[in-house]
C-alpha cells in the first residue's frame, strides 16, 4: 500500500515531504501533497507518477529513445542480471520451504 512507503517519498520538484492529500470516502488515498504545494495524482490502481509536471525537463520518450531501448533491451544485456535474480529467488523460496508450483 501507498501508506507503507509515503514516508520514503518526495516532491521530485523540491524534495520537500508528501503526504496524503484528498482521501475517498472508502478511505483511498486520490492524491498525494507535498509540503509546498504539489499535487500528484494516485491512479485507480495504486501507483503515483512523480515524473514530470511543470518545471521539470524530462517530457517522456521519444521515438528516437524507444527505438534505442528495444535495440538495447533485444540485445540480451539484462540476461545475466535476470538469470542471477532468478537462482537466487528459487534458492530462497527453497529455503523458506515454498513449493514450486507455488
Amino acid at each position: 500500500m501507498l501508506s507503507d512507503v509515503i514516508d520514503l517519498l518526495a516532491d521530485p520538484v523540491d524534495g520537500s515531504p508528501l503526504h496524503a492529500g484528498d482521501v475517498s470516502e472508502g478511505g483511498d488515498w486520490r492524491t498525494l501533497v507535498s509540503d509546498s504545494g504539489h499535487s500528484y495524482d494516485v491512479a485507480r490502481q495504486g501507483y503515483v507518477t512523480l515524473a514530470g509536471g511543470a518545471g521539470l525537463r524530462y517530457s517522456g520518450d521519444d521515438a528516437e529513445m524507444i527505438s534505442a531501448r528495444e535495440t538495447f533491451l533485444s540485445g540480451g544485456h539484462f540476461a545475466p542480471f535476470v538469470e542471477a535474480v532468478s537462482e537466487n529467488v528459487a534458492d530462497v523460496l527453497d529455503d523458506a520451504g515454498v513449493a514450486d508450483d507455488a
